[in-house]
Formats: structure tokens, C-alpha cells, sequence
């Protein structure tokens, strides 16, 4: 541990550095040798790391006229970096996301592709608690050859809470029939129960082209559960 002294040119200093963390202490400004720890990597962790490498390989398989035309969608479709909406992500950018996307559902890697725009879809969906299931239950039918989801949900909380993107989980839904995806196992695994009637979540949907690589238009909202 070293004593940092400020001066007039440096009045304060925080971070970290080549292994080293500033601290604010009792006795002043130290420099710590920052921990590490011994193990952070869960199941869950290690399987999104194989995924994000699969998918890094398979860029790294496409040919070079392949990778321009990822390039080229982006100057047709001009989808924007989330933080930044004034600059535009590369290729490799939105094919690592947009492989994720399909991937989060059980879809395969897309390679060939059209250049189709996406229209924004009109349709909205309830949750539901009937006693034995959890469910989404869509206002009509979801255009699987035009459109694939993204859904993610958070913990139940208090009726009117203000909607925060903290605590939101990807739901890996299934397609039950008609207008109706199951949440039941994929909710009850992640938080350990589901939401009761009455009950409030949060949520987060994304759509995306499923035969064109637009990086989805999403919704974000509170859903009270209904009850059959």
C-alpha cells in the first residue's frame, strides 16, 4: 500500500490503473494492489462466453464479400449504436447482435440474408396466471416469417412502481398454441416463483426481422398479472 499526496494540480484522483485502485481512507488517499476474484464465472456466465465465441468464429468464417454485406446493410438500414444514436455500429457489431438474438430463442445463425425493412409491430400481449401456467397471451397472431421476440421480465413488484430496466431477465418463452407463449418454467427458474394476480412486473420486448438483420424496435411498460 503507498500514500498518495494531492497537490494544487491534483486535487483528487479515483480508479484503477495496471492492477493498482485508489481509495479514500481515514488516513487519506492510498493506492491498493486491486483484488481479484479467485472464481466469477457461473454456469450461466461460461455458456453466454462459449456462445459469444461461436459466434465471433463464424464471422471469422464468413468471406470477405459476406462481411461487406453486413457492412453495406448497416448504410441501407442505419441502426445506430444504443448509446450513441449518431453513430452507426459496424458489421461485426450486428452480427454478433443479431445471432445472439436468434440464438436467445433457439433460432440458427442467419449468413444470408435480404435487404427487407421491418415495420414495427402493432400487437401487444397481457400475462397471465390460471392457477397451473404462466402465460403471455398476444392481441393476434405474432408473424413468425416476418418477425421473432426477445422478452424480458423483472421480479414481481409493488402495484405503480415506476418502470426501471433493473431486474429485467430474459424469459426463454415457448410457443404453446394460438396466441399463448408459456413463461411458467422459465420465470419460476429464474426467480423461484411466479407472479400473482394482481401482481406487477416490469417488461422489456424486442423485435427483430427473422430473414433480415434489423436489430429489433422494442417496448418497455408494467404489466399487472390477470387472472382467468
Amino acid at each position: 500500500m503507498a500514500r498518495v499526496k494531492l497537490s494544487g494540480l491534483i486535487s483528487d484522483i479515483s480508479g484503477s490503473v495496471s492492477g493498482m485502485t485508489f481509495q479514500q481512507s481515514a488516513g487519506g488517499l492510498t493506492l491498493r494492489k486491486k483484488p481479484f476474484p479467485i472464481n466469477v464465472s457461473s454456469v450461466s456466465q461460461l455458456n453466454q462466453r462459449a456462445l459469444i465465441r461461436s459466434i465471433q468464429n463464424l464471422w471469422f468464417e464468413l468471406s470477405q464479400s459476406d462481411r461487406d454485406k453486413w457492412n453495406y446493410f448497416l448504410s441501407w438500414s442505419n441502426q445506430s449504436q444504443n448509446h450513441n444514436t449518431h453513430k452507426l455500429i459496424n458489421g461485426y457489431q450486428l452480427f454478433l447482435k443479431y445471432q445472439i438474438a436468434r440464438s436467445f430463442i433457439g433460432l440458427s445463425p442467419l449468413t444470408t440474408f435480404v435487404f427487407k425493412p421491418l415495420n414495427p409491430p402493432t400487437i401487444t400481449f397481457e400475462l397471465w396466471n390460471s392457477g397451473s401456467q404462466f402465460f403471455a397471451l398476444f392481441s393476434d397472431y405474432v408473424e413468425n416469417s416476418n418477425y421473432f421476440f426477445n422478452l424480458f421480465l423483472t421480479y414481481p413488484v409493488n402495484v405503480g412502481t415506476a418502470y426501471r430496466v433493473n431486474g429485467l431477465r430474459f424469459m426463454k418463452v415457448s410457443y404453446w398454441e394460438d396466441r399463448y407463449y408459456y413463461l411458467l418454467i422459465p420465470y419460476s427458474k429464474i426467480f423461484g416463483l411466479i407472479p400473482l394476480p394482481n401482481q406487477q412486473v416490469n417488461f422489456r420486448i424486442y423485435w427483430y426481422g427473422i430473414n433480415s438483420p434489423v436489430l429489433g424496435y422494442y417496448m418497455t411498460g408494467s404489466k399487472i398479472i390477470k387472472s382467468t
